[in-house]
């Protein structure tokens, strides 16, 4: 009998060690998914931007669907404090996901998404929302003419193909690390859009050739345009002319000269070709030409080579072959 209580404690003691540990279950925290394990870079909540300083609005992730790897997003603004933010209705559209992510490649905050309101310009008063349905569709290209430019030229583009373009769409290229181009002079019409790209500063490479409409919906080109070396220029040659059947000793003048080069002189047809050509530096080509005794007499165009890129830069009518006599 003396071992009753004992026996008692013991159990009790039992009893709540049990209880304890059923407690404890309820309580243990459950890592959340993120997406790093579906690839996608951004997660719902997540506020995205072309470049850090991209004026509003922006796109605010609604959700990543990792079925059909594709973002819902809407546009979100800044308060009057500065803070994210409030939407101006309750739009909200399907993006690809490497789309966005390709253009969009900032993330600039995260907030949560039920607690964004969706108010009108003015953050005090409720608007009433449309629907999806109410924006126009996607616009989409095909094409893009010319698809190539040399730097530091300015190219004028007379066809970017394709359907759904609206008035006020503005036109970008996009290269490596976000680098971006926007065209000037952009007029659009349903199916073709004209406009004019600078690349006076531009970088070489292929480049992604993006149209957003004013409702923020866009086309993507991959790599549809591609910027190349620019080409070299021809503006001097010393000397200026030779005789018939000699043989002389030319510096060329210019920009935009790499090495290999070939040096070519042409008259309605009839060519030359320069010999021991080098390069001596991007502004200036040295040169042996022999002038066969039976050229024809009279002005020949300079013609600059690099051979790697096949550029050609070219001089009308700077060289002069005259008679021997």
């Amino acid at each position: 009998m003396k071992f009753y209580p004992l026996i008692a404690g013991i159990l009790i003691l039992l009893l709540l060690a049990a209880g304890c540990s059923e407690d404890a279950g309820p309580d243990t925290a459950t890592p959340e998914p993120t997406t790093a394990s579906t690839g996608a870079l951004y997660m719902a909540g997540d506020i995205a931007a072309k470049t850090a300083t991209q004026p509003q609005p922006l796109w605010l992730v609604i959700k990543y669907d990792q079925v059909t790897d594709k973002y819902e997003r809407a546009l979100i603004y800044k308060k009057s404090d500065g803070s994210w933010g409030y939407r101006k209705d309750n739009r909200t559209e399907l993006s690809d996901r490497a789309t966005m992510e390709k253009v969009y490649p900032v993330k600039i905050t995260h907030v949560t998404v039920s607690t964004i309101p969706i108010i009108s310009s003015t953050p005090s008063t409720t608007v009433t929302t449309t629907t999806a349905a109410s924006l126009g569709p996607a616009p989409e290209i095909t094409s893009i003419t010319p698809n190539t430019g040399a730097m530091g030229s300015s190219v004028s583009v007379s066809s970017l193909a394709g359907n759904n373009f609206v008035s006020g769409a503005t036109v970008k290229l996009i290269g490596a690390n976000g680098y971006t181009i926007a065209a000037t002079d952009v007029l659009a019409i349903d199916t073709k859009i004209t406009c004019i790209i600078n690349l006076n500063t531009a970088i070489a490479g292929k480049y992604d050739v993006v149209v957003t409409n004013p409702d923020g919906r866009l086309a993507l080109l991959t790599g549809g345009f591609t910027i190349t070396e620019a080409a070299p220029v021809v503006t001097a040659i010393d000397p200026a002319g030779g005789k018939a059947g000699e043989t002389v000793t030319l510096a060329v003048s210019g920009h935009n000269f790499k090495t290999p080069a070939k040096v070519y002189f042409d008259y309605n047809g009839a060519e030359l070709e320069g010999a021991n050509v080098e390069v001596k530096s991007a502004s200036q080509i040295t040169l042996v030409l022999g002038i066969p005794s039976n050229a024809p007499l009279g002005e020949w165009d300079v013609i600059v080579r690099n051979v790697a890129d096949k550029q050609n830069g070219t001089a009308l009518n700077m060289f002069t072959i005259s008679n021997s006599t």
